[in-house]
């Protein structure tokens, strides 16, 4: 029975303990809950730091979408529509007569009163081009803005983002097995480049000389990462991969790119030719393609250039062929110049390479 009686008062004792926790996890919550809401009070106006029992709170700043662009490409969504006269699904196109006609010089292509746009064809075809004229003229006028070069640019990228996202749903609608493959292959693509991107940060990580560098790295994004295309190789069943370069990429960034490679692949190996855990990374085969950057002849389904950079990240050759409204959407920052420049400990390390 004294057994027993311990054993009870033990378990008293535990469930007492829990509730106190259980009380002040309670308390802490409603504080942060108060904080959160902004009221005033001797629980609430404290600023003094709230950590709840075993719960993680993230570090760093949410990134939100730009609300004014956002609400230009909601007002495009809409204004778009309403021409089309087509709520839901995707959109008519023009008929084969009314194209034929639109090439051999016939008629001047799309018209405000019989508004169209080819998902067929490439985005930026030369029908869904004077699509874009006519559909930028006509929104500036009904919002009453002025019909400057860079409100211009800015409704008329809209619209081509629009346009390619449906011109996709389209391909998809009425996929074919070629379409599959093409599909298949971009998203092969895709994911090859976010694979690059992560080691690329990794990189940065693996050298204390590197560590600087991050930020600008995941300043680069995706986007800012070079693609490749697949091929067999004769003979054998293993595939290599050819690089493609943007062509909105200075070479000092490319050079840069090309070391973290380099940085990566070294730190796998230890001191005694070992490679570390994980698969290594498919082989990358350096070339003198280029990948015709955006708002340049070629360029037309060429991924957007990243905007927000340093000046130097950018080629100042295709920086040259763009207009106004163009250079003013990339936001380059004019006062800003990266040292793309490495340590001479971090040179010493790296004996030979691979393009990016």
């Amino acid at each position: 029975m004294k057994d027993m009686a311990r054993s009870i008062k033990k378990l008293t004792q535990a469930v007492a303990s829990c509730q106190e926790v259980t009380t002040k996890s309670l308390k802490d919550f409603a504080k942060l809950l108060n904080l959160h809401r902004g009221r005033s009070g001797s629980d609430s106006g404290s600023d003094e730091e709230i950590k709840l029992p075993d719960v993680k709170v993230p570090s760093g700043k949410i990134k939100h979408r730009d609300p004014i662009r956002t609400a230009l490409q909601r007002s495009v969504r809409v204004h778009v529509m309403d021409l089309l006269n087509h709520p839901r699904g995707l959109p008519t196109p023009p008929g084969d007569e009314t194209l034929s006609g639109f090439r051999n010089g016939l008629n001047a292509g799309c018209e405000i009163d019989n508004f169209m746009v080819d998902l067929r064809d490439k985005p930026a075809c030369p029908w869904n081009q004077s699509a874009m004229v006519v559909f930028a003229t006509d929104f500036l006028a009904s919002h009453e803005i002025p019909p400057t070069r860079q409100n211009r640019y800015q409704v008329e990228r809209a619209f081509y983002t629009w346009t390619r996202g449906q011109h996709l749903k389209y391909q998809k609608h009425v996929q074919t097995p070629h379409l599959k493959e093409q599909f298949r292959k971009r998203a092969g693509r895709d994911q090859r480049k976010r694979a690059l991107w992560h080691r690329r940060i990794a990189a940065t990580t693996r050298h204390p000389a590197l560590l600087p560098h991050l930020a600008i790295v995941k300043r680069l994004n995706v986007n800012g990462m070079s693609s490749d295309e697949s091929e067999l190789e004769e003979g054998t069943a293993r595939k290599r991969y050819y690089i493609i370069t943007p062509g909105w990429r200075h070479p000092s960034l490319i050079n840069f790119l090309r070391a973290l490679d380099l940085v990566y692949m070294l730190t796998r190996i230890n001191d005694l030719g070992n490679v570390g855990k994980g698969n290594l990374p498919h082989e990358r085969i350096p070339t003198d393609s280029i990948r015709p950057a955006p708002g340049i002849h070629g360029g037309e389904n060429a991924t957007g250039a990243v905007k927000g950079l340093p000046w130097n990240c950018y080629n100042p050759d295709w920086l040259e062929q763009l207009d106004e409204g163009q250079i003013y959407s990339l936001a380059i920052q004019e006062d800003e110049e990266y040292d793309f420049r490495h340590e001479d400990r971090l040179v010493e390390l790296l004996h030979g390479g691979q393009a990016d």
